[in-house]
């Protein structure tokens, strides 16, 4: 499995700054990976979530969302944000 954080990505995680919403972002993405490498279940807190097409969600918290792309074995961390920003990328597709 091979995991890619695309630069649109970084920068929002950039911009939760020091607190505890970038920490539960990171810890989300982690225990993601870590449970696709090991070919587990992901936790069920995660609550992964096919959204449309190739692009999947899971929660990082109660407002916060991570959205990646999922097409064979790369799987790509597009975006984070609330359910605003979650509807607002997904017209876009």
């Amino acid at each position: 499995m091979q995991f890619e954080f695309k630069p649109s990505f970084l920068r929002l995680v950039e911009k939760l700054g020091p607190g505890e919403r970038k920490r539960k972002v990171v810890q989300a993405t982690q225990s993601l990976m870590v449970a696709l490498e090991e070919r587990t279940p992901p936790a069920p807190g995660l609550g992964l979530k096919r959204l449309r097409g190739k692009f999947w969600e899971v929660r990082a918290g109660l407002g916060d969302r991570v959205i990646l792309h999922w097409e064979k074995d790369v799987i790509g961390f597009v975006l984070v944000g609330d359910h605003k920003a979650v509807r607002r990328f997904l017209k876009t597709l």
